[in-house]
């Protein structure tokens, strides 16, 4: 039995006939694959828990607060966007 991540002969035999566009479809399912793992094992920022640190700096009210984790959450959604539209 192979070991999680290692290839099998079979597995190394079948990409050592691949072609050029047969290669990349299957370099890139290797990349998706690795990066929605990543992703799982990170956890999201809560902006909330943002907030109370934020609301915690002296000359900070909740104005400013607010449209501090406004901006921040526009950014990071343009940012998820992004990296949705290259993967």
């Amino acid at each position: 039995m192979a070991k999680k991540g290692m290839l099998t002969r079979k597995q190394y035999k079948s990409i050592k006939k691949m072609d050029h566009n047969d290669m990349e479809t299957w370099v890139e399912s290797i990349y998706q694959s690795g990066y929605n793992d990543g992703r799982k094992s990170v956890p999201g920022i809560d902006l909330e828990e943002v907030k109370k640190v934020i609301l915690n700096i002296k000359g900070i009210g909740e104005k400013k607060a607010a449209a501090i984790i406004e901006s921040l959450d526009v950014n990071m959604a343009k940012k998820v966007e992004s990296t949705q539209k290259e993967c």
